[in-house]
């Protein structure tokens, strides 16, 4: 009972235990708000691989992989781990805008709409269609996309309104966008026939700017989906020799985003098949240079044969990457084991023979998006900064033990007599030590709330702070182009913040343990006489 009294008496009338309360506070705060940012970095950027190539992928780069639709079937019979799989074609390209402005290296994908769809989420990435609700930070309602505009009104918006001089949209526009994006298709008024057509990120063009209310704007009379691209591949035999360049010029039919600044500012997305020709990726009829009708071919065993036949064979359709993903409950290392079962089994019974024979690549041929070769260094990268990072702030946060040890000395050294009363009157060594215990741990308890109160202020609102400063103090800390995100991650994760508030408290009742034992192995005697 005299634990609590005295604990109670000593929190509300004593200022400077309560420092050791605010140091435990800023140190938590402090790792939590660390810890959130970096963590939720690398979450996003993990999580954002399913939006582009779901849960494993199969590449051969420049071969590619023959009689992939039968691959996919075996692939999606397996309904126990696949829930669907799709084809890709990956390749870089040379992109030219219709308006004249220079060439800029993009990724080309060939997607079937679909299929990508059912496997990314493709058509939640398509960015120009209506939406009924305005984003968080649109208190004006502003977005283009909310449709502003009746048929008959301005394109832009008229002075004094909210739009003023911002591009509108009606909402049967807005659907017809999203319709060419989900097509991948654009109707041609000339043969009245639906044309292929590109969907390309939101920041490939750079016709577009991000306003603060975190929507994308476009550019006044640069609007993409009204424009076409002139895309340049270069196609490469099977030894990876490259033959003579083609290009397509295609209309945009809408663009995506995926939030990712790196894949909206150099993806362009096409029909798989058209992407398919232009690559030489196709059937096609092979002819055998040594192949002479009616000769003679002698054989090791010394037996001779007659050439007989056309002297080509059907090279079958290919794809450079089947993207798969994982059925409901399997993790993608799961899927990753179980697709590479999968292609064994198909690489030995349709492409061990095949004449390029791809054995060198058979064992870097299937891999999560975490194992994806140009990011699996990046994501290392990523991993083993956050945890450095978090060790430095967690040494740093030692600040608020040696602080709590410091003043909790102090206090046993000021509180000799008060010790001494409460051993005479019949208080044990351990009641008075957890006396001092209690008060460090109730002292670090305050701390970590206040500490996660300050981190949930500071994470939630990370993004109209970083505005602020930007506006104010002329300070961008977070470069999208550099971070890959457009915006800072800004969510507290519930199990962090236990377990940071937890160690928090932690650390002040190790502070407190010292001068606990100190206090409780004070002979009462002379503690009385202490002045």
């Amino acid at each position: 009972m005299y634990q609590r009294l005295i604990t109670r008496r000593y929190l509300l009338s004593k200022v400077m235990p309560l420092l050791a309360a605010v140091a435990v506070a800023l140190c938590t705060g402090m790792v939590l708000i660390v810890w959130s940012v970096m963590g939720g970095f690398l979450t996003q950027l993990l999580a954002s691989g399913k939006s582009l190539m779901g849960d494993v992928s199969i590449t051969i780069p420049v071969q590619g992989i023959p009689y992939y639709e039968e691959l996919i079937d075996r692939l999606e019979a397996d309904t126990e781990y696949v829930a669907a799989a799709t084809p890709v074609i990956q390749t870089l390209a040379l992109m030219n805008l219709e308006i004249g402005a220079p060439p800029a290296d993009v990724i080309l994908m060939g997607i079937e709409p679909e299929g990508y769809d059912r496997v990314a989420g493709y058509y939640d990435l398509i960015y120009w269609r209506h939406i009924d609700k305005p984003l968080r930070k649109d208190k004006l309602g502003i977005d283009m996309r909310l449709a502003h505009r009746n048929p008959g009104d301005p394109l832009y918006g008229p002075p004094g309104s909210p739009r003023e001089g911002l591009r509108t949209a009606s909402r049967e526009e807005l659907d017809l966008l999203y319709e060419r994006g989900k097509a991948m298709g654009v109707l041609d008024p000339a043969s009245n026939e639906i044309m292929p057509a590109a969907v390309v990120g939101t920041m490939v063009t750079k016709f577009n700017w991000r306003r603060p209310e975190g929507f994308i704007e476009p550019g006044r009379g640069l609007f993409a989906p009204s424009r076409t691209i002139t895309l340049t591949v270069l196609p490469m035999s099977d030894s990876g020799v490259m033959i003579e360049p083609e290009e397509a010029t295609l209309p945009i039919a809408n663009e995506f985003s995926m939030g990712v600044y790196q894949v909206d500012s150099k993806y362009v997305l096409i029909p798989f098949a058209l992407l398919q020709k232009m690559l030489k990726m196709d059937q096609a009829t092979r002819v055998d240079p040594d192949w002479q009708p009616g000769s003679v071919t002698f054989n090791a065993d010394g037996t001779t044969s007659f050439n007989t036949g056309t002297g080509t064979t059907i090279e079958p359709a290919r794809a450079t990457t089947i993207f798969v993903r994982a059925a409901e409950g399997v993790t993608p290392d799961q899927l990753d084991e179980r697709v590479e079962q999968i292609f064994d089994a198909f690489y030995e019974e349709k492409m061990a023979d095949h004449y390029w024979r791809p054995s060198t690549w058979r064992e870097n041929t299937v891999f999560t998006w975490e194992q994806e070769p140009n990011l699996r260094f990046f994501i290392a990268a990523v991993k083993k900064e956050t945890t450095l990072v978090l060790v430095l702030f967690a040494l740093i946060s030692l600040v608020s033990v040696v602080l709590l040890f410091s003043i909790f000395w102090s206090m046993v050294s000021e509180k000799t007599k008060d010790v001494g009363i409460l051993r005479a009157l019949g208080a044990s060594r351990m009641g008075v030590a957890w006396l001092f215990m209690r008060y460090g741990l109730l002292l670090g308890l305050v701390g970590s709330i206040a500490g996660l109160a300050l981190a949930y202020l500071i994470v939630t609102n990370i993004n109209p702070i970083h505005e602020w400063m930007g506006r104010a103090l002329g300070v961008q800390v977070w470069d999208p182009s550099v971070y890959y995100f457009m915006d800072i991650p800004n969510k507290v994760d519930p199990m962090r913040a236990l377990l940071v508030a937890g160690v928090g408290s932690l650390s002040a009742l190790v502070g407190a343990i010292a001068p606990a034992v100190r206090a409780a192995w004070m002979d009462p005697v002379k503690a009385l006489r202490f002045e």
